[in-house]
Parts: C-alpha cells; sequence; structure tokens
C-alpha cells in the first residue's frame, strides 16, 4: 500500500513537472510572438515616418516647382515691360525687382536641387525598408500561425496530463495529497525526491542508515529531514535490466 501510495506520488508530481514544462512553453511561445510584435512594430514605425519624409519632400518639389515657374513667368514679364519703359526710375524699380525674381528663383531652384537629391537617397531607402518590412510581416505570419498550432497541441497535451492527474490524484488519501500541495508550493513544485546512494536527490543531504533502510523497506511514507519532502527509492539497476 505504502509503496503503490508513493508510487502514485511520484506520477503525480512526474504530469505537475510536464505541466511546468508545457505551460513554460506556452509562456516562451507568447513571448517570441510578442516580441516579434514589438521589433513589427518598430519597423512599421521607421518606415511611417520615412514615407512621411518622402511625402512632405514631394510636397515640398511640387510648391518648389510652382514658385519656379511664377517666377518665370514674372521675370518674363518683367523683361517684357522693360523694353516699353522709357522713365528712367520706372526702369531702374523694374530691373531691381528683375533682380530679386532672379535671386528668388536660384534660391528656389538650389532648394529643388538639393530635395531631388535627398528624395533619390530616401526613397532609394525606403524601397528597402519596405521590403525587409513585408518580408518581417510574412515571416511573422508564418511564426503566428506555428506558434498557434504548437500551442493548441500543448493546451491538448496539458488536458490529457490533467485528467490522468485527477485520476491518480483520486487515490491518494486527502490528507496526504494536501500535504503534497503544500510542499511542492514550498519546495518549487517538487514534493517528492528520489533517494540514491543513500541521498535525497532534492537537496543532496546524506541520509542517516536507519532512514534509508526503512525506505527501501518500503514499510511507510518517509521524509527527507532536510527538505521534507517525500522520498521514494527505485532499483534503476532493475529497471535497466527489465528493460534491456
Amino acid at each position: 500500500m505504502t509503496a503503490g501510495t508513493i508510487e502514485t506520488l511520484v506520477g503525480v508530481q512526474e504530469i505537475d513537472s510536464r505541466h511546468r514544462s508545457l505551460l513554460q512553453r506556452i509562456a516562451d511561445c507568447q513571448a517570441e510572438l510578442e516580441s516579434k510584435e514589438i521589433e513589427l512594430a518598430g519597423q512599421r514605425t521607421s518606415v511611417e515616418a520615412m514615407r512621411s519624409s518622402s511625402n512632405a519632400a514631394a510636397t515640398r518639389r511640387r510648391e518648389l516647382e510652382a514658385l519656379i515657374l511664377a517666377k518665370e513667368r514674372s521675370l518674363k514679364d518683367g523683361r517684357m515691360r522693360i523694353d516699353r519703359i522709357r522713365n528712367e526710375r520706372e526702369l531702374d524699380a523694374a530691373q531691381r525687382e528683375i533682380e530679386s525674381l532672379k535671386e528668388g528663383l536660384s534660391r528656389h531652384e538650389e532648394e529643388l536641387l538639393g530635395i531631388f537629391e535627398q528624395s533619390e537617397t530616401t526613397d532609394a531607402a525606403l524601397g528597402t525598408e519596405e521590403a525587409a518590412l513585408a518580408a518581417s510581416e510574412t515571416d511573422n505570419e508564418a511564426l503566428t500561425k506555428r506558434a498557434h498550432d504548437e500551442i493548441a497541441e500543448l493546451q491538448k497535451d496539458i488536458a490529457t496530463d490533467s485528467a490522468e492527474r485527477e485520476r491518480l490524484a483520486g487515490l491518494i488519501q486527502p490528507a496526504l495529497r494536501q500535504e503534497y500541495e503544500k510542499i511542492r508550493q514550498r519546495r518549487a513544485g517538487l514534493a517528492v525526491a528520489q533517494m540514491r546512494d543513500g541521498s535525497c536527490m532534492g537537496c543532496r543531504m546524506r541520509l542517516r542508515p536507519q532512514l534509508a533502510n526503512d525506505l527501501l523497506r518500503g514499510e511507510a511514507i518517509q521524509k527527507c529531514p532536510g527538505c521534507n519532502r517525500f522520498l521514494f527509492h527505485r532499483d534503476e539497476t532493475a529497471d535497466a535490466a527489465a528493460s534491456g
């Protein structure tokens, strides 16, 4: 009865250990997805900023082209007026106006040239970033599908294990089951430890010979005096021979 009870506790703990691993893997999958989404958000922000800069440059380019066209027309009109002016004062004013138009036209043309050069670099970089973003989004879609599929399988495994755990736990006396849960919470999820070569594998404490002998006889449930975990013993040599 005692041996059967301790083996049942070992079975429950094995399921609990698998649960922790499965839940950790689910958490890892979710963290990986969240990390990828953060990375994508950064890429999208960068691409949107570059698009905004490109659009602003295109808007300014159109404005400058319109200003240049208007000033060229004004220059043409001014030159035509000069040909008709006979008054010295009016001629001087018209010439100053033409010089001002030329200076403004030169500034606009210089700015437009700079925008063309900047846009060429920016648009090339934008194309590269957009391609990288598209590739990342495609990769993320595949990653998301794989992660969701894996999480679904892990959740199935957890559900199957949970049913088996309930069955095994039902074979244990309520008081003993409650004690198991308390120890598990205090001892990082491990309430049952194997005795190997006379030592507790939970805390590595060397057990008293009498305690080790009592455990080998299996006459009562034994606990480690060091970590308070339930102890169990398996004849690994016999197990290896049986499996061989």
